[in-house]
């Protein structure tokens, strides 16, 4: 059975922040689209980089950086707290 866990992905991703045109000192997060399912152990994610939205690369993994142990915890607080363990 497939979960929707579009709210957890959404929660991590805010926390990225991406250049404000015109202001070099500050920072705003992206406006990504996102959808995203978990079903059973595998979670599919459809991460959008939107036109109008400013991101500070196309790198995904500076997007959605899952390689270090601290940003596991991080999506693993946000799956809970949608019901998700």
């Amino acid at each position: 059975m497939a979960f929707d866990v579009t709210g957890a992905f959404v929660t991590y991703l805010s926390r990225n922040s991406g250049p404000v045109p015109g202001d070099p000192d500050s920072r705003l997060p992206p406006d990504y689209g996102v959808a995203a399912s978990l079903n059973d152990e595998v979670a599919e994610l459809t991460l959008t980089f939107r036109a109008g939205s400013e991101y500070c690369c196309s790198e995904l993994g500076c997007h959605l950086n899952l390689s270090e142990e601290m940003r596991w915890d991080r999506l693993r607080q946000d799956l809970a707290a949608i019901g998700v363990s």
